[in-house]
């Protein structure tokens, strides 16, 4: 029979799935809702471009005429982004009361025992967490910075395309992009989603950190990041060590430097901190590891050109289901190639020190490649305290030593 360990490890990574499913959905609502900002704010710029002027007109009315097509297009787009604003902070308060339901659930249920019902965290906590600071600021300032950069680049577009003597499509091209450039549109819409990504993964953290915290069943935790060629520096640098609340915590895991660092630690952090239960841990059976570093639109074109490849002059003739059977296929070969599992316990480090030397330069680059490997530096010693990347020359100054074993200047 499963202990109540295993149970909630198993809740945990079933709804961490139900999460990602959550994240692509909202990544559907923000583009349908900047979509259809982009559409009003696109045509207002058309008919203020089409009434500019003509060429040549004099200097002083141009700025004049210019300013009078900036403040217009600035203000829409200004009320267009404090709607968008309070639809997402919205969204996130009821994400975030409903995951204090779910996570005092899924502890309920894991413990199962009829004694035992874990406590739900308050309203004022569940708003106070909404209200908390990460990566330097609160989700409402992140948002509100995203505004601005937009703001900013659309009018440095339509000033620096007017002074050009740009057409109005050419201007318009440079707002909405085209298929090789993305766009300030698009440009928005990325940063949009990275904010709320990474907000729901900062919420997600602390609403289970304070649930279990709140009900006593934790003597620590430990950051967990995914074993994947696209983990960031930071994130691997800080997979496997923990942050202690008890005297019954292993004495085994190495400490997490700073203390009260969490997810995210980056737009788009993927991380988790992972409860350590009196006296056992809560970890996953095994961890996915993935030996690759594409992202995931690079990998479904990779498939489709393998697939076509395969195929040969043959791939015309497929109907497009067809098509799409022989993209399943050349993607379960590459699955069944690059990923693997590993024991729960096996730190980023670890896994990636029994990684090919050239998957490793892929994920370190070629001189911490080879200063992971022949210089015996940890990962935590690329990045300082806070986090940040040391430069080549920061390290060299710092670890002359492991340069020269190393064998790189």
């Amino acid at each position: 029979m499963a202990t109540a360990v295993e149970r909630l490890s198993d809740a945990l990574t079933k709804h961490q799935i139900d999460l990602e499913r959550l994240k692509a959905g909202d990544e559907r609502k923000l583009r349908a809702l900047l979509r259809e900002a982009d559409g009003v704010m696109v045509e207002a710029l058309r008919r203020r471009l089409d009434g500019f002027g003509e060429t040549g007109t004099a200097a002083a009315r141009k700025r004049k005429s210019l300013k009078k097509l900036l403040d217009a297009i600035l203000q829409l787009r200004r009320d267009q982004w404090r709607s968008i604003q309070d639809e997402v902070l919205a969204n996130l308060r009821d994400y975030a009361k409903a995951e204090a339901v779910i996570q005092a659930t899924l502890l309920t249920d894991s413990m199962a025992v009829d004694t035992f019902e874990a406590k739900r965290l308050t309203s004022p906590v569940v708003t106070a967490i909404l209200g908390e600071q990460w990566r330097g600021a609160t989700t409402a300032e992140h948002i509100r910075d995203t505004i601005n950069r937009d703001l900013h680049n659309l009018r440095n577009a339509i000033t620096i395309g007017v002074n050009d003597g740009l057409s109005r499509d050419e201007i318009l091209r440079t707002v909405t992009g085209t298929r090789v450039y993305p766009g300030i549109t698009n440009q928005a819409f990325s940063m949009l989603k990275a904010v709320n990504a990474s907000a729901i993964n900062y919420i997600t953290n602390r609403v289970r950190e304070d649930t279990w915290q709140e009900n006593d069943v934790v003597s620590g935790l430990i950051w967990r990041a995914v074993l994947d060629g696209r983990t960031t520096r930071i994130c691997s640098a800080r997979d496997g060590k923990g942050v202690p609340f008890t005297k019954d915590f292993p004495k085994d895991i190495p400490l997490l430097k700073p203390r009260n660092a969490r997810p995210p630690a980056h737009y788009n952090c993927r991380s988790q901190m992972e409860a350590v239960v009196n006296p056992l841990r809560v970890m996953p059976p095994h961890r996915t590891a993935v030996t690759s570093t594409e992202t995931t639109p690079a990998r479904r074109r990779n498939f489709r050109a393998e697939a076509k490849r395969r195929e040969g002059d043959n791939w015309r003739n497929l109907s497009e289901r067809q098509r799409r059977r022989r993209i399943r296929e050349a993607a379960n070969d590459w699955a069944e190639k690059h990923i693997g599992r590993v024991p729960p316990e096996t730190t980023y480090q670890q896994w990636l020190g029994k990684q090919s030397a050239a998957f490793q330069d892929d994920v370190l680059g070629p001189t911490r490649g080879a200063l992971f490997r022949r210089g015996e530096l940890d990962l935590d010693k690329f990045v300082n305290y806070s986090g940040r990347t040391l430069t080549l020359d920061e390290l060299r100054k710092k670890y002359p030593e492991a340069f020269r074993k190393a064998g790189v200047g």
